[in-house]
């Protein structure tokens, strides 16, 4: 569900934040699992194993492969009086954001107001506010305050003023940034945004409709764009990157949608490629003309996009052909697109190009492939 449709509100989340937290505790002297969520699931696992195991073995045991960083959705879209707070529209290692809309009359599309960004657990979020801060009352039990906005993302007329920042479990800070905009966010709805934020009792993985066989060495998968219709984009980033690095691109739905809003905001284009990073773009369509050997060369929109500038070479390939035979199929075809800097050889992109393979009709989004599972072991994030 993207922005432009969320006229419905998702029913109450089975928990709340507290039960996690409560889970949470339970467990301080097992491992830390990065979300909250999957702190749950670990506990519940650690409870089921038999205490035979701590006997000596008669045989050695292969050590299991290391569990890597999940890719969900951990949070879903909600309503506070006018306000809807969307799904996730980029999920990261270390945060999840989305925008926040106000009811317009019937049959216009929303009013962009603001957006909601949650980050993982023991994750230091970047100090998108000013130093000087104004408590307010707790929400959920837990600290919060109010300030002012760093300049950040050009998002074409609307800048971020204000933002409110709270703990939405232990050690697991969120924020709502308002913009500066006719009927923006008061500060009462920022807090009733965040007093309504839930966790969902079963997180849902963001699934892929390719699989990548090949990335280039060093390159971790760093955030992936949730989309069910339209483009939908993949990040990658340097190791030394990852740790730090959090999700701050408009997807595609939500940017097509701000500048139908008002065509003054132009400034959006492919996701920009982080520094010695890269990009996978998957659309539907393509060409007839264009087979599945990858077609590489420099990028080919040095003069229209604000985001040029972020990669300089690119590979196309028609991973799934357009049919010449509709009938039956919902297809019209997969063109995927891997686009980086110098950083990344042309050779390398070729070989992740090649590499693509399609997975499940485009009908059935349930038969696509987990994030985690559709990309090479190499290129995933052990979990924390």
């Amino acid at each position: 569900m993207k922005l432009s449709d969320l006229l419905e509100g998702a029913p109450p989340a089975r928990y709340t934040v507290d039960d996690f937290v409560a889970a949470g505790r339970r467990r301080k002297r097992r491992r830390n699992a990065g979300w909250a969520i999957a702190a749950v699931v670990a506990v519940a696992i650690a409870i089921g194993v038999p205490q035979i195991l701590t006997r000596p073995q008669a045989h050695p045991v292969t050590p299991a492969p290391t569990p890597t960083r999940a890719l969900n959705r951990l949070f879903q879209t909600y309503k506070v009086g006018p306000l809807t707070v969307g799904d996730p529209e980029w999920v990261g290692v270390n945060n999840q954001t989305t925008y926040i809309g106000r009811d317009r009359p019937p049959g216009r599309p929303l009013r962009a107001v603001g957006i909601l960004d949650v980050y993982r657990p023991g994750f230091e979020p970047p100090r998108t506010w000013t130093e000087k801060v104004t408590p307010t009352a707790p929400i959920g039990g837990r600290p919060a305050f109010f300030a002012s906005a760093r300049p950040g993302p050009d998002n074409g007329i609307w800048k971020p003023v204000r933002v409110l920042v709270w703990k939405y479990a232990d050690n697991a800070t969120a924020v709502v940034t308002a913009y500066d905009r006719y009927l923006g966010l008061s500060e009462a709805e920022m807090r009733a945004v965040a007093a309504r934020f839930a966790l969902q009792a079963t997180p849902q993985p963001i699934r892929q409709r390719y699989t990548v066989g090949w990335t280039p060495p060093g390159m971790r998968l760093a955030a992936v764009e949730y989309s069910m219709r339209g483009n939908a984009s993949v990040v990658f980033v340097p190791d030394k990157a990852s740790t730090r690095f959090v999700s701050t691109a408009l997807d595609h739905q939500t940017a097509g949608f701000l500048y139908n809003l008002d065509t003054k905001n132009r400034n959006f284009g492919p996701v920009a490629v982080p520094p010695d990073g890269m990009v996978i773009d998957v659309m539907s369509g393509g060409s007839s003309e264009r087979g599945p050997d990858p077609e590489c060369g420099p990028n080919e929109y040095q003069d229209v996009f604000a985001t040029d500038a972020s990669w300089s070479r690119q590979c196309r390939v028609q991973a799934e052909p357009i049919p010449t035979d509709r009938s039956g199929s919902l297809s019209n075809g997969m063109m995927m697109t891997v686009r980086a800097g110098d950083a990344v050889s042309l050779d390398q992109l070729r070989q992740v190009a090649a590499s693509i393979r399609p997975v499940g009709p485009p009908e059935r989004t349930d038969s696509w492939t987990p994030s985690v599972e559709a990309f090479p072991t190499s290129a995933q994030l052990p979990r924390d």
